[in-house]
């Protein structure tokens, strides 16, 4: 599965936190745009994977998902920048592992046969690509110092619904359930 997020094209649907707070998003969204430009990466608008490549048609992804909406919103903090070697989880915000995260995923992992997938290691990516250690770690301390990420609590309110098949500058979204308040 590993194998899915070090290529720089996806497939499948996937299933995004995201907050309605506007002026979060707007703000991550600058980030994120900033360092593509800066470093010749795609863009796309920020969000914590719950799950992703669902092989499933949007309308009975959606039918499914909706069961979650009786989940309560959450709130995360975002303690650190981390790096990977894997082309989607590049450069990143850690998200802290609460309780209510881990669970919510456990949910859609049973929900859409995605039990076997690799552990859930919660992130908010900044950055994707192919870069070297040292340039990737640069990045990272970058945006530690720049940046108002690190120490960020983001509350999450929603699941989107993506289509991610293909390049991140094709992904459409499909639909989204609000959560409880």
């Amino acid at each position: 599965m590993d194998d899915l997020y070090d290529k720089p094209v996806f497939k499948g649907y996937s299933l995004w936190l995201c907050s309605a707070d506007a002026a979060l998003q707007a703000y991550l969204r600058s980030v994120v745009d900033a360092l593509a430009d800066e470093y010749n990466s795609p863009k796309w608008d920020p969000h914590i994977t719950l799950i992703g490549s669902v092989a499933l048609d949007p309308e009975e992804l959606l039918e499914r998902l909706s069961t979650l909406s009786s989940s309560r919103s959450l709130s995360v903090t975002l303690p650190n920048v981390a790096i990977k070697d894997l082309y989607f989880q590049c450069v990143m915000a850690k998200v802290e592992e609460t309780w209510e995260l881990m669970e919510l995923n456990r949910k859609a992992r049973d929900l859409f046969g995605k039990t076997g997938d690799p552990s859930f290691w919660p992130h908010m990516s900044l950055v994707y690509g192919h870069f070297g250690e040292d340039e990737k770690r640069a990045m990272a301390k970058r945006i530690e110092e720049n940046w108002d990420v690190v120490g960020r609590t983001v509350r999450i309110d929603r699941i989107q619904v993506w289509n991610t098949n293909g390049k991140p500058e094709s992904w459409t979204k499909v639909g989204e359930v609000l959560l409880q308040p």
